[in-house]
């Protein structure tokens, strides 16, 4: 398969500053609508994306422009209704790159392999600290 070839990096539970992973039912929101604060007009603004009852609001910083903020509310809710484990922990110093697949020992997960979506990096009081987000 095509993700063969992608790095896989192993953390362990105890190099992570902070964990955390959570499961989301599948299509349990039908929109999301992103509400954020436009500077120059002094008001908020919002967008919704899908239709339904079951509707996720999210905050975002001010986009460039509605289509930026169309796309952040499309990709929160296509991540909503794929369901599955979402996840994100930090931790000191190490080279993990984005679009690889993360494994993390010693949480009674070993078997699965997150996707991982994206990584910061930060750094504060001279240490070197790195967030991953990542999915199932």
């Amino acid at each position: 398969s095509k993700n063969e070839n992608l790095p896989l990096f192993e953390i362990t539970l105890k190099e992570c500053i902070s964990l955390e992973i959570s499961e989301s039912a599948r299509n349990e929101y039908s929109a999301v609508i992103a509400e954020w604060q436009d500077i120059n007009e002094a008001k908020i603004k919002s967008i919704k994306v899908g239709s339904g009852e079951n509707i996720y609001k999210m905050q975002i910083s001010q986009p460039k422009n509605d289509n930026e903020a169309f796309k952040k509310a499309q990709a929160k809710l296509n991540e909503l209704q794929k369901g599955g484990l979402n996840g994100r922990c930090e931790l000191i110093g190490r080279e993990i790159r984005a679009g690889g697949k993360l494994k993390i020992k010693d949480i009674n997960m070993d078997h699965y392999e997150f996707s991982i979506k994206s990584v910061s990096h930060n750094f504060n009081d001279s240490v070197y600290v790195i967030g991953i987000e990542f999915e199932s």
